[in-house]
């Protein structure tokens, strides 16, 4: 296993982006402070508002994770980003932007030599982020927790994932980005 951290501080937050090479030749790239440029136009939103407890968290967060893990003959693929937006409302808004048609190809994915991967989600995809994210979204507290950055593989993508990785960018997103370390990280995305 191998960690590289690239970074860069925009407007004095913390934004890095952080590669794990794992076993069996899976491997996970992981943003804090910044997503990557994936963002895609957003046709439709599916939402949730729920109830929720003042956020403990005081500035806007992003947090963006991809996953690849070979699987026998097929490969497990996922890219999935959100922001953060704390306010004091008493509730917490869950939106996941998905489009209807495919958009640009990602050439520079972990998966790009075994398929075909594109950014954005499609609806198949939406309610399992929207589950996902739900499921430990209260540890954020009141604001907006914002879907707008992802891809998707042909072949290796499926709602399993993407679910399991709107659960890891919110807990991402409610952790200390300066004091993760290597194996923090390499436990969250273990279910892969």
């Amino acid at each position: 296993m191998s960690l590289t951290i690239t970074g860069v501080t925009p407007g004095g937050s913390i934004g890095k982006t952080i590669t794990l090479n794992l076993s069996h030749h899976r491997k996970a790239r992981i943003w804090l402070g910044e997503l990557p440029d994936l963002s895609y136009p957003g046709v439709e939103v599916l939402e949730r508002q729920q109830d929720a407890k003042a956020s403990t968290i005081a500035e806007i967060k992003y947090a963006a994770v991809e996953i690849f893990a070979p699987k026998g003959v097929r490969a497990l693929y996922g890219l999935l980003g959100a922001k953060f937006t704390p306010d004091n409302l008493e509730q917490l808004l869950v939106q996941v932007a998905f489009c209807g048609d495919t958009a640009k190809q990602v050439e520079w994915s972990l998966a790009a030599k075994v398929d075909k991967i594109y950014a954005g989600l499609t609806s198949e995809y939406a309610p399992s982020v929207l589950d996902g994210a739900l499921r430990v979204a209260e540890t954020l507290g009141s604001g907006v927790l914002r879907f707008e950055c992802a891809a998707h593989g042909v072949v290796g993508s499926s709602p399993k994932i993407f679910r399991q990785l709107a659960t890891i960018s919110v807990e991402l997103l409610t952790a200390r980005a300066e004091s993760l370390s290597e194996e923090e990280l390499t436990a969250l995305i273990s279910i892969f």
